[in-house]
């Protein structure tokens, strides 16, 4: 029997002389293995930009007079705009880095217009912007033609470094109806965090009224005197409150061509159609879809 316990002991002895190292090695890899971090690769890894307080609004070119002028607290969000007029369109937001990087990454700022039938727009200037570009693209969902204006803009690469950001985008409304416009963000190297949503409006475009000319009569010509107006592309003249006919019953139309400048003077003798006193005013017309008929002209009385 104790020969036997000799035996187990001097097992059990070389056993632990000759396994200790080995199990001391297992258990060092182990701890190594907890602790190791794998390098990360440049290509792969995203950097963490995170959007917020991001505001926006439309301004009438006609109330811009100096470039002071095109900021957000002026804006307002309208949902319907008047046709072949220019607007200014602005975004603000703030993009923080949220990881260090080598600052080469960009941040796109993607500003949508349904159809170039619709809407046209063009950078007219931003704020810490680069690269603006300006494309023409299909959307897959409407088979529509898009325009797409991208303006870049470098983040940060201190971590947990903030950049304001403002756009302005000239825009003109060239057509009566609906256009859709959006604005998104990306970025091939970037995770976006925050108002990362951007947004969408459905635009209605309305038809402009043209304005009615100033009227007058020269009485030693004997003609009507008026002024062309914008857009006009013919006039028509009311007498005693009928629209002035030639003897064939046809409407008589005074007509001008894109040579005829806005406010140019209009003479028009109107004494192969009528003698005598009447009561005369005109309207102008439009041969676009785009306007509505004027208002009629103040009223004169003529001799003929």
């Amino acid at each position: 029997m104790k020969k036997l316990k000799r035996i187990i002991l001097f097992i059990l002895g070389f056993c632990l002389i000759f396994m200790t190292p080995i199990l001391t090695s297992c258990f060092w890899d182990d701890d190594n293995n907890d602790s190791y971090v794998p390098s990360n690769d440049n290509n792969t890894t995203k950097i963490s930009v995170e959007i917020s307080n991001v505001e926006y609004g439309f301004i009438n070119a006609t109330d811009v007079t100096d470039d002071s002028q095109l900021s957000i607290k002026n804006t307002s969000k309208p949902t319907s705009f008047d046709v072949i007029k220019d607007y200014y369109f602005l975004i603000s937001y703030t993009m923080t880095s949220r990881t260090s990087n080598d600052g080469t990454s960009l941040l796109n700022t993607n500003v949508s217009f349904d159809s170039t039938g619709f809407i046209d727009g063009n950078v007219y200037t931003t704020k810490s912007g680069e690269n603006p570009t300006k494309t023409s693209i299909k959307d897959p969902g409407t088979g529509m033609d898009k325009i797409n204006l991208s303006i870049s803009n470098k983040i940060a690469s201190e971590k947990d470094v903030s950049k304001e950001i403002k756009i302005v985008i000239k825009m003109k409304t060239l057509k009566y109806g609906e256009a859709y416009m959006g604005v998104s963000f990306s970025g091939s190297s970037l995770s976006l965090s925050g108002e990362t949503d951007g947004f969408g409006k459905l635009l209605t475009i309305n038809k402009v009224k043209l304005d009615a000319p100033e009227l007058s009569f020269d009485d030693s010509s004997l003609e009507l005197k008026f002024n062309n107006v914008k857009y006009a592309d013919y006039y028509k003249t009311y007498v005693d409150g009928e629209i002035l006919k030639d003897s064939a019953g046809n409407e008589v139309i005074y007509s001008v061509d894109e040579h005829t400048s806005v406010g140019a003077a209009i003479s028009w003798d109107l004494s192969s159609y009528i003698s005598g006193n009447h009561r005369v005013k005109i309207q102008s017309f439009s041969n676009s879809a785009n306007f509505i008929v004027s208002d009629y002209s103040r009223e004169v009385v003529v001799n003929i």
